[in-house]
Order: structure tokens, then C-alpha cells, then sequence
């Protein structure tokens, strides 16, 4: 077993995978095929798929093969239209059940749906759980609180005094009935930029550290919150902008050891000179393994959460590659006309109804 850093907080790793979400009429030669998809499986225990919740378990030869597999499972959208979950699995507790790991992988994708009751008489009306509410038939989702566990979680490998932390948990920052939702925004964008790297590269941000990597945060508001948010998460060697017309520009002895790579601009994104991004100088292959070659050579990110700059203008200046993660809040200041998404969803984990994010890939 292993231990990893994700979402900023460390979480462990094994061989053992759970895997939901394959409805029960798919064949098991299908699923056994995509389980095998990058490397055979040691075990595939299917014991338990008449579950309600269609559990399976699959054991690999080694944890950076179970490793690929999650970033290539979770969230993936079968032919049938189901989509996945994958976990690892940590061994089993004193009462002889699984224990399965929740740190480790991207919020789960809901939509408002139909139920599906077994009761065709049931009462109409409205009823709760922990994170949604059903109307007659229909199932709403609402925030479960899983973006403030990971801040709370983050808060436990910090100093209190840090100065990026304090952007996130000190309410007078913003207006204090505003703060939660401040917070899920900034943290759904880290939710993003997680998933748009695992989607695209099949690799995790903390894989991604011998090549330059560089985030732009456009339209980040007053307090450089959603910023501070991805310096806190993502790795140490990436380099990190704030820009906005508004922002308060904390001063760099304020920013400490942040201040190597955490910059900020006050003013429009169209005025923001972005700078050259060079790929790292080759490595010298008379003492250095083919294995050390960076996936890719670099890589540019901009952030758009509920942004008021032109981001295709900002887009277009950027090079490539790139990713785009948004989530729009009014007009068309998001739009990036003739691209495609790779992913669009709303994360009901968001405390607002302007929670549709989209992810793009160039």
C-alpha cells in the first residue's frame, strides 16, 4: 500500500479497486474486457454485482497499474450510458467489510433524475436524504458538504498562519453569507482541473511535475481565492496567476514561501502580457532512461469560474497545450466559439445554481 497527495490532503493507494456503476445486464466478458484494458487483472471478484449498488472488485499486479486505471474508470461513460465509479480498497475493517478510500478520487457526477422505486403505490411528496431531495418521483441533488470535508482535511496539513489558507477560511474575506459558496466554486474548480488532467493525460497533477505547467485564473475576483485555492492543491513546481481588474495584490513578504510561484495582476485579462512557457531543456540520454521523458513538454490551464473577462480572447493567446476549466455565470463572457468541450456537468457539490462546468482540451 501506498500514500498519495490528492486534492491536497494524503490519501492511500493499493492493487484493489472498487468498481460501481455497470448496470447488472451488461455482460461480464464486457466488463472483464475493460478492466483489462491496460494490463490484465490478477482477480476479478464479481461476488458481489447483484448488489444494489452493482459492486465489483479487481485486483492488478501493482498499484501504478490500478493507479491508471482509476483515472481511465472513474467517471468513464459506458456504451450503455452508465457511468462509474472507481476506488481503491483498502482491506477490510474489524467487522469483516471492505474499507474503501474517499479521498482519492473526482465528486461524483448527479443529475437530477426519475427514482427508481420498487413500491409503484408510493406516496407522492417530498422527502430528504443527505444529499438530495425527491420530489414525487424525481430526485434532486444538493451539496453533500464533500467540498468543505477537503478544506477541513487541508486545514489539518497546514500552519493556521498560512496566508493562502487564511484567503480560504477567514469569512472576512468576503461576505460572510457568501463565504460556503465562495469556497465550493474555488474548490469545484480544483475538482476540475483535477479531472480535465486525468481525462486527457490519463495522469494526476502530482504526476505532472517535470514539465513547466502554468494556471491562469481570469476574472478571480477581489480576494485571489480560486488561485489560492489551486496553489494549495496542485503541485509546488507549477506556477500560479490571479487576474483581475479588482484584486487586492498581497504583498509578497505577506506571501512567503508561495511567492515564487504564486503571482498576481490587477487589471482585464486583455492586458495581461502572457509570458513565453518553455519545455524543459532534453535530458542528457547518456545518463538519463527514456522512462524520465515528460508525457508532454508543457502545459497551460485556465481557470473561468463565474468570470466576467473575455476568456476566448485569453484562450486564443494561450499555447498550447492547454486546458480550459469554466463554470459560467451570466452572458456569454465564457464562451469559447468553435470549441468543443471534452466534458460539461453540474456539480451539485457548487452552493449555487450557476454550477455547470465545462472542460475543454487544445
Amino acid at each position: 500500500m501506498e500514500h498519495v497527495m490528492t486534492f491536497g490532503v494524503e490519501c492511500r493507494k493499493s492493487r484493489t479497486l472498487e468498481i460501481k456503476g455497470f448496470l447488472k445486464a451488461t455482460p461480464e466478458s464486457e466488463i472483464t474486457t475493460l478492466l483489462s484494458s491496460l494490463g490484465a487483472p490478477s482477480d476479478i471478484d464479481y461476488s458481489s454485482r447483484l448488489a444494489r449498488r452493482s459492486k465489483i472488485y479487481v485486483t492488478y499486479t501493482d498499484v501504478d497499474l490500478a493507479t491508471n486505471m482509476i483515472h481511465k474508470l472513474h467517471q468513464f461513460q459506458y456504451s450503455d450510458g452508465s457511468v462509474l465509479s472507481a476506488r481503491y480498497e483498502l482491506g477490510f475493517n474489524g467487522e469483516g467489510q471492505r474499507y474503501i478510500d474517499r479521498s482519492s478520487h473526482n465528486t461524483i457526477i448527479r443529475k437530477v433524475h426519475l427514482t427508481e422505486s420498487n413500491v409503484p403505490s408510493r406516496p407522492l411528496g417530498l422527502t430528504y436524504n443527505f444529499n438530495s431531495v425527491t420530489l414525487n418521483e424525481t430526485e434532486i441533488p444538493f451539496p453533500s458538504g464533500l467540498y468543505l470535508s477537503r478544506l477541513l482535511s487541508l486545514t489539518r496539513t497546514l500552519s493556521p498562519s498560512d496566508p493562502l489558507l487564511d484567503l480560504l477560511t477567514n469569512v472576512r474575506h468576503c461576505a460572510s453569507n457568501k463565504h460556503p459558496k465562495e469556497v465550493s466554486e474555488a474548490m469545484a474548480m480544483v475538482d476540475g482541473v483535477e479531472r480535465a488532467v486525468k481525462r486527457v493525460y490519463g495522469l494526476s497533477p502530482q504526476q505532472l511535475t517535470r514539465c513547466p505547467v502554468r494556471v491562469y485564473v481570469v476574472g478571480d475576483g477581489k480576494v485571489p481565492m480560486c488561485c489560492a485555492c489551486m496553489c494549495l492543491h496542485f503541485p509546488s513546481e507549477w506556477e500560479y496567476y490571479s487576474i483581475d481588474p479588482l484584486l487586492e495584490v498581497i504583498a509578497e513578504q505577506q506571501l512567503g514561501a508561495y511567492a515564487d510561484r504564486f503571482y498576481q495582476f490587477r487589471g482585464i485579462s486583455q492586458e495581461f502580457t502572457i509570458p513565453p512557457i518553455l519545455p524543459p531543456t532534453p535530458p542528457d540520454h547518456k545518463t538519463s532512461s527514456s522512462s524520465s521523458t515528460p508525457l508532454i513538454s508543457t502545459l497551460s490551464i485556465v481557470v473561468a469560474c463565474h468570470s466576467h473577462a473575455p476568456l476566448s480572447e485569453f484562450w486564443s493567446r494561450v499555447q498550447s497545450p492547454k486546458l480550459a476549466v469554466v463554470m459560467p455565470c451570466c452572458a456569454d463572457y465564457s464562451d469559447l466559439p468553435g470549441e468543443i468541450p471534452i466534458i460539461d456537468f453540474d456539480d451539485f457539490e457548487v452552493y449555487s445554481p450557476k454550477r455547470h462546468v465545462s472542460i475543454y482540451s487544445s
